[in-house]
């Protein structure tokens, strides 16, 4: 599924270098293939996907999340989303 967060698929999100890879918004063995399933990841290149994995990110982090759980609940209700992600963001 194409991403739902943006809809350049060819450009990192970050630094719009050329897309190396792609990042799903939640992590976790279940939380991830649902992030995929449901287009909520981002394109991205290598050193932004190292970045974005520094304790420094956090805050980047969480913005993400709760963009995506936004998203996600234009179409689908809150329950719905904790349920599928575990937890609630906004």
């Amino acid at each position: 599924m194409k991403s739902v967060m943006t809809s350049d698929q060819e450009h990192c999100y970050f630094c719009h270098a050329p897309t190396t890879m792609t990042h799903a918004i939640f992590g976790g063995p279940s939380y991830e293939c649902h992030a995929m399933q449901d287009g909520l990841w981002i394109p991205i290149c290598w050193k932004c996907k190292v970045e974005i994995h520094n304790e420094r990110s956090q805050r980047t982090i969480f913005s993400l999340r709760r963009k995506a759980q936004l998203i996600f609940e234009e179409t689908h209700s809150n329950d719905e989303f904790r349920k599928r992600y575990g937890k609630d963001f906004l």
